[in-house]
């Protein structure tokens, strides 16, 4: 019995150490759940074509250059993103639907049978990007929705702004891949 209450007197964390190790009850630590990040992808340009938004189904249009005029009839010149830029990334699974190597071959091709006279320039800044569409009549681009400078368009797209519920260009990324 004297044993039995001197066993009561050790603290139990050396009991608990004792104890045959349970596998799979190791105790972890878990990681705080991470917390969603969104970018949204403003479509950005000069509202002086006649254009002032677009559905979701003109964004695809317009940027496959499957339609290639303004409603004034003034050609588009579209400017994309680099192929390493989250912004790119994105248009490419949700509005291209097709690889950088695909799209590339779509405007070679729509190149190659004349019915646009250049492939869409890169522009890697978007202070370059501003400049461009300002003097580059017919300008459209992207970018993202909370760096649009000053003098640029934003068009609605169904009816959306960037910002408000239900935007379609809105996407969750990894945290550390915002640029």
């Amino acid at each position: 019995m004297n044993l039995l209450l001197s066993i009561w007197r050790v603290p139990l964390v050396v009991i608990a150490f004792l104890l045959p190790a349970v596998p799979g009850a190791e105790l972890q630590e878990q990681e705080p759940p991470k917390k969603a990040v969104y970018l949204e992808i403003a479509v950005v340009g000069k509202a002086d074509h006649g254009q002032k938004s677009f559905s979701t189904a003109e964004v695809k249009e317009f940027f496959k250059l499957d339609k290639r005029f303004w409603p004034d009839h003034s050609r588009v010149v579209l400017f994309q993103r680099p192929a390493s830029s989250t912004i790119q990334e994105l248009m490419l699974k949700h509005v291209y639907g097709t690889s950088e190597s695909h799209l590339r071959k779509h405007f070679v091709s729509l190149l190659n049978k004349g019915k646009v006279q250049a492939i869409p320039s890169v522009v890697p800044k978007d202070s370059l990007l501003k400049r461009l569409i300002l003097h580059k009549g017919g300008s459209l681009a992207v970018m993202e929705a909370g760096k649009v400078p000053e003098g640029l368009h934003v068009f609605p797209i169904d009816g959306k702004k960037p910002g408000e519920k239900g935007y379609p260009l809105r996407f969750e990324v990894e945290p550390a891949t915002t640029e």
